[in-house]
Order: structure tokens, then sequence, then C-alpha cells
């Protein structure tokens, strides 16, 4: 409290939601002003790429099956060869993971020499239910 004004405040960290709020009064007045505050709890839901021993692709596993259809934007880089010298091209795509998946693979083109992923674009809903997805991109081992 100070200069005429009170301040309370309450908090709720029981449960899945934890809750929390301040209320202002002006004394002379009699003026309220309240913030609620809500946060509800999620559960973290790894996707995994783990790379083929070939570099050529991924295993895609998640910790959890997934409670919707996602949409992983990717970048990466592939290597093929069609006769010439070896290329190497970057690409953009959309993979997508089924509800109800834990497991798939991913490749580019099974004509690829080698292939990285090296950045995660977007992941499409980031959110669902009490899950939050998160994509994990494991290195390969030499």
């Amino acid at each position: 409290s100070s200069a005429g004004t009170s301040v309370t405040a309450g908090e709720n960290l029981t449960g899945n939601t934890r809750s929390g709020s301040a209320s202002f009064t002006q004394k002379n007045s009699g003026k309220l002003v309240s913030v609620s505050l809500s946060q509800e709890k999620v559960t973290i839901n790894t996707i995994t790429f783990k790379p083929w021993d070939t570099y050529t692709g991924y295993d895609v596993t998640t910790e959890y099956p997934l409670a919707s259809d996602i949409n992983i934007t990717l970048k990466g880089t592939h290597r093929y060869n069609n006769g010439g010298p070896d290329i190497d091209e970057d690409f953009t795509e959309t993979f997508s993971l089924r509800k109800g998946d834990t497991e798939s693979a991913y490749y580019y083109d099974q004509m690829d020499l080698w292939l990285t992923v090296y950045e995660i674009v977007s992941i499409s809903p980031e959110r669902d239910g009490s899950y939050r997805y998160v994509v994990k991109i494991e290195e390969y081992s030499n």
C-alpha cells in the first residue's frame, strides 16, 4: 500500500491450472482495478529426428502419441547426383505426422547421397490440448 492505494494479491498453485490475481483499490474513491493471470499445465511432447547411419534420412519418434495431425516445416540440404558431379541443394519442405503416430521416417528424395536437416521453421499446431510440441534434431555421430 502506498499513496492511498492498497494492493491485494492471491495465488493458487495446485491442480493443473496455476492462477494468480492482484487487486488495486484506491482508498479515497473506492475505485478497484483487478488483474487475473492463469497458466495451464502442459506436457512437452518431444518429436525427435534421429539420423540414419547412411546419412540419407531420419527416424522420427514422438514421446507420446500425437493428439492431432502435425505439420513441421523444416530447412535442410541434400546431395544428389544425376550423372555428373554431385549437386548440393538447400530445400524447405513440410513434413506431416498423423494423429496417433509415435514413429515415422523422413527423407527428402530416395536418390539422395546425403541429407541434413538444420532448421525447424514452424510446427503447426504448436500446441494441442495439454501437449506442447517441441522438435529436437540429433546430429550425425561419427
